[in-house]
């Protein structure tokens, strides 16, 4: 996954890192008996914020908090 600098939702500076993940179609197989089919899943854009903001001081937590992204390793 690529890192990017995002802005940061309170002091708007580009100090957050981030995980980027863009969007995907995946491709499943599911087996029967006697039978097999393959599906397509499509997967949304994903980042997962590696740190608080530096400027402001806001901790990780308040920040992913109020992006509404994940946490790291989740």
């Amino acid at each position: 996954m690529p890192e990017t600098i995002l802005y940061c939702p309170f002091c708007q500076k580009q100090t957050i890192k981030a995980f980027h993940r863009p969007a995907y179609t995946g491709v499943g197989r599911s087996r029967g008996s006697g039978q097999s089919s393959t599906y397509s899943t499509h997967h949304e854009d994903e980042y997962i914020i590696l740190n608080g903001c530096s400027d402001c001081g806001k901790p990780i937590n308040e920040v992913r908090e109020k992006m509404g992204f994940k946490k790291k390793g989740s």
